[in-house]
């Protein structure tokens, strides 16, 4: 990790850490590359079951939509470090809460073993708590509305969501690292020298690009906004049809993109809310990837090398600077 360590800043990533090691030890930089490989195709798999379960089969374009998710995700550079360790855990607790919404059983236990993991891996699990605390707004709404989780899960919601985030003390540095991290976050500034730093950039002083590099985080700014852009039409298509927005996915949409788009970093979690959620915030009708025909062989194979490609390239995200004479 790039994070600085010392009496100051406490950071605990023994788990991912010391995972990395293992693979670099014994393979090398393959290793690691292994590594982030089976932590971003566990993020497709967790997807592919949730489109699976929800029509029954796993059609071809729904690689064409994990392609604009890692294509949007890739100009935050996320080279293999401990904050890859995080893109999984994200996806993974809102899969869990997706997963409680369409089946009706919930396994909000989860939540509590999967925190653990994350604050001795990376963090970013300040990002599991504004994860949490959004979903159990937007369900405590969702009651006065008549939707989203039964009364028993949404007590469980409360439940484990509490325990999971209580959890977090459980690591080397003891709470206080956490009491510290989030007073850090509340009172943080901007200054000259977080301003050069540009996983803290805004995307939207990026849309137009002046130079390779700027290209790459225009792309992701525009697929952003693409993303919400979709979702939002989704929504107004269900108020056609005269059924209800889903005020739990409403709300974190809204949060996790005004964040993608305030700071560059937090472009990692708004397109893996939106490919979890698709489904829950469109609805079936609406969903485009839920067409009644499957795409010819021919298109899957090509989306399917898409995906492949889009995922792969994020294992190099500066390789665009080394190609335009602009490497560092």
């Amino acid at each position: 990790s790039w994070t600085e360590v010392d009496a100051g800043w406490r950071y605990v990533s023994w788990i991912s850490n010391g995972l990395m090691y293992v693979a670099h030890s014994q393979f090398g930089f393959w290793g690691l590359t292994l590594l982030q490989a089976m932590l971003y195709m566990g993020v497709v798999g967790l997807y592919l079951h949730l489109a699976s379960h929800r029509r029954g089969r796993i059609d071809p374009l729904d690689l064409l939509l994990v392609s604009v998710v890692f294509l949007s995700m890739k100009a935050s550079a996320v080279h293999p470090k401990p904050e890859m360790f995080t893109i999984f855990y994200f996806a993974t607790a809102v899969w869990i809460y997706v997963r409680a919404r369409e089946t009706g059983v919930d396994r909000f236990w989860l939540l509590v073993p999967l925190y653990w993991l994350w604050v001795n891996s990376h963090g970013a699990v300040l990002i599991g708590f504004l994860l949490i605390g959004v979903l159990l707004a937007g369900e405590t709404i969702a009651r006065w509305v008549g939707t989203g989780l039964p009364t028993r899960s949404y007590r469980r919601l409360w439940i484990f969501g509490s325990l999971a985030i209580a959890v977090t003390a459980l690591n080397p540095a003891g709470p206080q690292m956490i009491v510290d991290w989030v007073r850090t976050m509340l009172t943080y500034t901007e200054t000259n020298e977080t301003m050069r730093i540009d996983a803290l950039s805004s995307r939207w002083d990026s849309l137009l690009p002046t130079s390779v590099f700027g290209a790459v985080k225009a792309t992701a700014g525009w697929l952003l906004i693409t993303m919400f852009v979709a979702q939002v039409g989704g929504f107004l298509l269900r108020l056609r049809r005269r059924e209800p927005i889903d005020p739990s996915i409403a709300l974190a949409s809204l949060v996790f993109f005004v964040f993608a788009m305030q700071m560059a970093r937090g472009g990692l979690y708004y397109p893996l809310l939106f490919l979890m959620t698709i489904g829950l915030a469109s609805g079936p009708k609406t969903l485009p990837l839920a067409l009644p025909s499957r795409a010819p062989v021919p298109s899957g194979i090509a989306l399917a090398g898409l995906a492949l490609l889009s995922i792969g390239l994020h294992f190099t995200a500066v390789a665009p600077l080394r190609w335009g004479g602009q490497g560092h």
